[in-house]
């Protein structure tokens, strides 16, 4: 288990995180995603749920879920 400090872009995930917040939300393409702020002891990290098929489970603002994804890096560059 890696806490969210601990995490680096590029590292593949599987584990356990308490969900402050879920919205959903629509790309501007019109399809359906999750955003997610996922916390644990050490910070929080935005997630995203891309894809919406039936594997995934029910979950509401402040269960427990597992998350299985990869860590990236999103910045923006401004003149």
């Amino acid at each position: 288990m890696k806490y969210i400090q601990e995490l680096r872009e590029g590292e593949r995930l599987s584990q356990i995180f308490f969900c402050k917040n879920k919205t959903i939300a629509t790309t501007k393409a019109g399809k359906t995603y999750y955003s997610l702020t996922l916390q644990d002891k050490t910070g929080v990290l935005d997630g995203k749920v891309w894809e919406l098929s039936g594997a995934i489970e029910h979950f509401e603002n402040l269960d427990f879920i597992k998350i299985d994804g990869d860590v990236t890096l999103l910045m923006a560059v401004c003149s």
